[in-house]
């Protein structure tokens, strides 16, 4: 997941390929989800106020990763 920290633009490389994303703030509030389409995805993170963040990757088998990232 790059940049970290983020301004505009989310990127995830993944080996698996990534179907839906979900992004959570700190109190555990989901505060943006999107389903992936592309190989390279990206996440628009320009509306999220400033702070941290876990972003949930689920793959195309189901399985879910998390990692955390800050907003600018």
């Amino acid at each position: 997941v790059y940049p970290n920290p983020v301004k505009d633009y989310l990127y995830v490389k993944s080996a698996k390929d990534v179907s839906e994303f979900h992004v959570f703030n700190m109190v555990g509030q989901n505060v943006y989800s999107q389903k992936n389409t592309t190989k390279t995805p990206k996440l628009d993170a320009s509306n999220l106020p400033k702070g941290t963040y876990v972003l949930q990757m689920i793959d195309n088998d189901g399985n879910s990763k998390s990692t955390r990232f800050i907003k600018e």
